[in-house]
């Protein structure tokens, strides 16, 4: 029930605003229907065939007012089975709000996030088209007042607090969690060139029927143009953790990303440290990620490839140092990816994508392979129809209920109003 209440209570006050200010409203529902075909529905060792109909509604609404900004968008996928099992419902929501109190000056902004996540997140974001037992609905509420002050002509100064609230809506799967964020940033531009960056926050964290934290996070840093085409930035810092049940620990902290566009190829090299919510765990898991992409777009075809690999453990900035000994979690991961996109007419479109995930939990090992190819073709700018082959493989040196592979053919059509 919580979607339909969102959605109707998103498009209610935007349709307000809207006559209320001068702005600009966009409102574009959409269905969709598809069959599908699969030879493994419950991704085990010996699974079975099944058929599988969805029902696709889709929502994508835009506000630009002189005072407000949102926009908001929703698909969902309803899955009958044909074999009688039950039926399943997955919901994505995102809505972002910004509303400007003070002309320049102080601001609100609301967001909102609906969406499947892994119970291991380890594991990143979920796979597009990923089926299986292995995820949870998890709903992220935010909202954030903040002031923007000028510094003479080439420093600015922002003051801010930020509250969100997790939580997860799947049984009795994952712990809800609140935190409160009190931040500050001072940017100032040297040269038109060359910017130098510093910030501070101050986190407390609450989680359902575990203990809390407090997290400092100080850095500085610098983002430098060497041309048009090529940019740096960095941040580093430290991580301050104390713990409500005793205990701290300090982990350094970095943001750092290079671009390079050339005339139809872009490059990006970055690498971070995160603390992420992890509901299959208690508490967040910190990660350590290095990552590399390329996007090349050429007259009628797109291509694009990406390398990932990151660290993770629940020790760190995650729990005291005593609960890490006792029961972390650690985790490693690669993933190579490709893909290609290339118009054959002005209305048939190939697409062709692969990616392969080598994992390794606390020693176990598991390697997953996704490849998919399809062909979509525009009847009208409204209406589509679409022809899809998804393949996955997965395979585990320590555990046989992980050995599968499923083959998945879906055919549909999509309709924008």
């Amino acid at each position: 029930m919580l979607l339909p209440r969102l959605l109707i209570l998103f498009c209610t006050l935007c349709l307000l605003v809207s006559q209320a200010f001068a702005g600009e409203l966009s409102v574009k529902p959409g269905i969709g229907v598809s069959e599908e075909y699969t030879d493994n529905v419950d991704e085990t060792p010996d699974g079975k065939t099944d058929f599988i109909s969805h029902i696709n509604p889709s929502m994508e609404l835009e506000y630009d007012g002189p005072r407000l900004q949102t926009s908001l968008s929703y698909d969902g996928d309803y899955q009958v089975f044909a074999s009688g099992k039950n039926t399943d419902l997955i919901h994505n929501l995102g809505m972002e709000s910004l509303a400007t109190l003070v002309q320049d000056r102080l601001f609100i902004e609301v967001t909102e996030d609906y969406e499947s996540v892994y119970l291991d997140s380890t594991r990143g974001e979920v796979v597009e088209d990923e089926t299986g037992n292995s995820r949870v609905d998890r709903n992220t509420f935010g909202i954030s007042p903040y002031a923007v002050f000028d510094v003479s002509d080439q420093g600015l100064l922002t003051l801010g607090y930020k509250f969100l609230d997790t939580r997860y809506l799947s049984g009795d799967e994952g712990s809800d969690k609140m935190e409160h964020k009190g931040y500050t940033s001072f940017d100032y531009n040297l040269t038109e060139r060359l910017g130098l960056l510093s910030g501070y926050s101050l986190t407390t964290q609450e989680e359902e029927n575990k203990t809390g934290l407090m997290r400092h996070n100080t850095y500085v840093g610098a983002r430098y143009a060497f041309s048009e085409t090529f940019d740096v930035s960095a941040r580093v810092g430290a991580d301050y953790t104390e713990f409500n049940s005793g205990g701290d620990a300090v982990d350094p902290f970095w943001q750092v990303e290079a671009s390079k566009r050339f005339s139809r190829l872009t490059l990006t090299l970055a690498s971070e440290t995160a603390f992420t919510s992890d509901p299959d765990t208690e508490g967040d898991l910190r990660t350590i990620s290095y990552s590399a992409k390329a996007d090349w777009d050429l007259d009628r075809t797109k291509l694009r490839g990406g390398l990932r690999y990151s660290e993770s453990d629940q020790g760190g900035g995650a729990r005291s140092r005593e609960s890490k000994d006792s029961s972390g979690e650690e985790s490693t991961s690669f993933s190579p990816s490709i893909g290609a996109s290339h118009e054959l007419t002005d209305r048939l479109t190939l697409d062709a994508d692969a990616r392969m995930v080598f994992q390794d939990k606390n020693g176990d090992y598991i390697q997953r392979m996704y490849a998919s190819t399809g062909l979509s073709y525009l009847f009208t700018e409204d209406v589509s129809s679409f022809l899809k082959y998804k393949f996955k493989d997965s395979y585990s040196g320590t555990s046989e209920d992980s050995n599968y592979s499923v083959n998945r053919v879906e055919v549909g059509v999509e309709v924008k109003f």
